[in-house]
């Protein structure tokens, strides 16, 4: 049985340069399929990593601010009162909004002071989880694309190899003519792999890390959130007894 080896057969060097693009244009049909997979990911990694890095800014920019504020004022509360809201892209603000603002648990005789903490308790672990997911958007994207990347380079890889050896197989010597071709389309591969993962490896450990460190402040902060809103509670209590008993007489 006769195989058909045009698939495989390796390119033509005439007139080869040896510049990079040289290299890549040259490549055959399967390499450069594997070269066009590689190029999407890596241009949505770039995008990605430009993307979280503008969003993490914003975020830990706000989250300064506001835990200054926070720690700065006399009445926190009374930071809900402002018609702006410059801390928008912070978690620790959109719980701090969603467990403290005017809601039912603020009426006299709503609630128990117990089903009221574990209200804002509720409101304030859903509001940062909801905002720390939004920060960790695409970041699976950039781990994907770490881990699967070199495979695919390597295929393209074995491919070129593959080419080399029918090259050797065509020509019957081991001459650079006969080799260059499949081994310039492996190393190209190789090349583009790496390319495309290492920058997703970079990116995706860089804002982890700076994820957990929000998290961990998130964490604190929630911790003196509940304070706040237990004297805030209190003080709701107190005033409801003091409006049944008709004041002080």
């Amino acid at each position: 049985m006769t195989v058909s080896t045009g698939f495989l057969a390796p390119a033509a060097t005439d007139g080869f340069s040896g510049t990079f693009l040289d290299l890549v244009f040259g490549s055959g049909p399967m390499v450069l399929f594997v070269l066009g997979v590689l190029f999407f990911f890596s241009v949505a990694t770039w995008a990605i990593l430009a993307n979280r890095l503008r969003t993490f800014r914003r975020c830990e920019e706000a989250s300064a601010g506001f835990l200054h504020a926070f720690a700065e004022a006399d009445d926190p509360a009374g930071l809900l009162r402002g018609e702006e809201d410059p801390w928008g892209e912070s978690p620790m603000a959109a719980a701090f909004r969603s467990a403290l603002g005017p809601g039912p648990a603020d009426r006299p005789g709503a609630r128990s002071r117990a089903l009221r903490l574990a209200q804002v308790e509720r409101l304030a672990a859903q509001a940062g989880a909801r905002e720390l997911r939004r920060l960790g958007r695409y970041l699976n994207f950039l781990a994907t694309t770490g881990s699967v990347t070199p495979f695919i380079g390597l295929f393209g890889t074995v491919w070129g190899i593959m080419k080399a050896f029918q090259g050797i197989g065509l020509t019957g010597s081991a001459s650079l003519a006969a080799v260059a071709p499949g081994i310039s389309e492996a190393l190209v591969a190789t090349a583009a792999g790496l390319a495309a993962a290492i920058p997703a490896v970079i990116g995706y450990n860089h804002f982890l890390n700076r994820l957990q460190t929000l998290h961990g402040e998130f964490d604190q902060f929630s911790a003196n959130l509940i304070n706040l809103a237990e004297e805030r509670l209190a003080a709701l209590e107190t005033a409801d007894r003091f409006s049944a008993g008709g004041g002080i007489g």
